[in-house]
């Protein structure tokens, strides 16, 4: 096989993973609360607004976003190293979110306890993929914020065990 064969051959192979991934924030977006800002514009770029997943399908008496189901959707999205490279991720209202229930002591996990193992592990691991993404697009400020949170969840565990 020659050079440009090979060459041929992964750009076809880059455009059909570009094609599949391409979806998969459409799909992710049925879950996004609210989906109706799952995308904005910033002056003709497409900025994605991360503020949360359910595990239902969204209804007018959603109040909040699932936990667990947000830091699976989240590790699945950064996982999306083509998706990730191509498109800017705004995980701002996802921050503000997670920060406004760890001050309420309210991260919880359905049928679970507030702070819970489960529901702290998954939001840790979902804050390291953040933090190592805004590190990586030099969003100083919110990877600040973001290790700032992850050590506010951390003090919540210590006192829940005293």
């Amino acid at each position: 096989m020659s050079r440009g064969s090979q060459l041929e051959e992964l750009c076809e192979l880059r455009e059909q993973i570009g094609f599949f991934t391409s979806s998969h924030i459409d799909v992710l977006a049925l879950w996004h609360l609210p989906s109706a800002v799952m995308v904005r514009d910033n002056d003709g770029t497409k900025v994605y607004q991360i503020t949360g997943f359910l595990h239902r399908m969204p209804s007018p008496d959603t109040e909040h976003v699932s936990l667990s189901c947000t830091a699976t959707c989240v590790s699945s999205i950064l996982l999306n190293r083509l998706f990730v490279s191509q498109n800017p991720i705004d995980f701002t209202g996802l921050i503000a979110n997670i920060k406004e229930r760890c001050n309420k002591e309210r991260l919880t996990t359905t049928g679970l306890d507030s702070g819970n193992p489960y529901t702290l592990g998954m939001v840790l691991s979902c804050l390291k993929g953040i933090a190592s993404y805004t590190k990586q697009i030099s969003a100083d400020a919110l990877t600040a914020e973001t290790k700032g949170l992850s050590a506010s969840l951390l003090d919540l565990v210590k006192k829940l065990r005293s």
